[in-house]
């Protein structure tokens, strides 16, 4: 049995280059690893972001020796640093981002609250283009069951995915014998992966920069920053006391005054998001406690704000009989080819379709994914790895097409 769940997916591509840049990101007072710092090639455009480890490593284009990089994180300032290919390099980021305390006067909330859902409602209208890498593990407990990597090309704005092609992906699912081991399975994931940040239509989930539950929503001020000499403030959303819908969303958002741009943004869901259990062939009761899903969004340094980066965490608790397991997936979704000319051949996908048919045609094929990790795994994301390789666990699941 398992724990089918529609949930955070997300979609992506890439080519096959033939030399790559390297590197560690760590704060330069603690030596401390630096996790999702942004890197962009500056020519090219072409990006990744560093692990759990501070590491990196960006496929380069073309013949040249050496790349200049553009190294960011929303608490350091930015850098640029020249790197050899074959040579990693080490950036050290020096802290950047200093706070003002707790705001007194919060009466500018709602206008700055009104600032924002007008600038997502604007972009809207337009569509952007780019080349995206989605990575997800989950975990039972500490064992791991599942591993999905995708590339694929796509377009989307602030209303969510519009239309994707999958170039290249590969899962590995792993269960025991028993009947009775349940676990999560998140591989029939779907463009409900890529939560909208401005939503015309109607919708079960109430988000606050939403045109059916803004004005249901609280804003406040609760910090105020300096980045450099810009001006950051942390907005709070809740949803009023009269908010009626299925699921309620609540975070936070970074906001750059000075600049009039989007740096970051949390939305947290305290539900399930209609999970099921299949529970017909069981023969204790099975139920999924404490859900959570965690969104953190991080935009691009352009004025189009738009995210560049999607970290999904969903935790739960799985009840079964008299035992209780604790449930984890973690996603990573990066556009690391933005604004790339207007995609071929995409297609607008559907609560129904899983990519099923967009991979049957696959073949797994190890040296392209040892040589194409976007986001460079960390050591212990690489035993995971050896481990379902060892097991056989990749080159069945999906079949589709390159």
């Amino acid at each position: 049995m398992r724990v089918v769940v529609l949930v955070f997916g997300v979609f992506l591509s890439a080519q096959l280059y033939s030399q790559s840049i390297s590197g560690r990101v760590v704060d330069a007072q603690s030596g401390a690893p630096v996790a999702s710092a942004h890197i962009y090639e500056m020519e090219t455009g072409l990006g990744t972001i560093s692990n759990a480890e501070g590491e990196f490593s960006l496929s380069a284009p073309g013949k040249r020796k050496t790349y200049a990089l553009t190294i960011s994180h929303i608490a350091y300032a930015s850098q640029q640093v020249s790197v050899a290919v074959g040579k990693p390099v080490l950036v050290e980021l020096v802290e950047d981002f200093t706070s003002l305390g707790e705001v007194e006067v919060k009466s500018t909330a709602g206008t700055l609250a009104r600032e924002v859902f007008e600038k997502l409602e604007a972009a809207s209208e337009t569509r952007r283009y780019g080349k995206a890498f989605f990575r997800q593990i989950s975990m039972k407990d500490t064992l791991p069951t599942e591993w999905v990597e995708s590339f694929i090309k796509l377009s989307y704005n602030t209303t969510g995915l519009k239309e994707m092609a999958v170039e290249q992906a590969r899962v590995a699912e792993t269960r025991s014998r028993s009947r009775d081991d349940l676990h999560l399975s998140l591989t029939n994931f779907t463009y409900l992966s890529f939560i909208p940040l401005y939503a015309i239509k109607p919708s079960g989930v109430a988000t606050p920069f939403s045109a059916l539950y803004f004005e249901d929503y609280n804003f406040y001020i609760e910090e105020e920053y300096l980045k450099g000499e810009d001006r950051v403030v942390k907005l709070v959303f809740q949803p009023g006391e009269q908010l009626e819908a299925p699921v309620l969303s609540y975070g936070w958002l970074l906001y750059n005054l000075s600049q009039k741009q989007f740096l970051q943004m949390m939305v947290i869901m305290d539900s399930d998001l209609g999970m099921k259990i299949d529970e017909s062939h069981l023969n204790k009761e099975a139920a999924l406690k404490n859900s959570q899903y965690r969104f953190a969004f991080e935009f691009s340094r352009t004025a189009d704000n738009l995210p560049e980066l999607i970290e999904v965490t969903y935790t739960a608790d799985l009840h079964y009989g008299e035992k209780v397991s604790a449930m984890n997936t973690h996603s990573t979704f990066i556009v690391y080819a933005p604004n790339t000319k207007r995609h071929k051949k995409l297609f607008k996908p559907t609560v129904d379709n899983n990519f099923y048919q967009e991979f049957k045609e696959a073949r797994y094929r190890p040296g392209f994914w040892r040589d194409n990790p976007v986001i460079r795994r960390t050591a212990a994301e690489e035993r995971i790895i050896q481990e379902m390789e060892a097991a056989g666990a990749f080159g069945s699941y999906f079949k589709g097409k390159r």
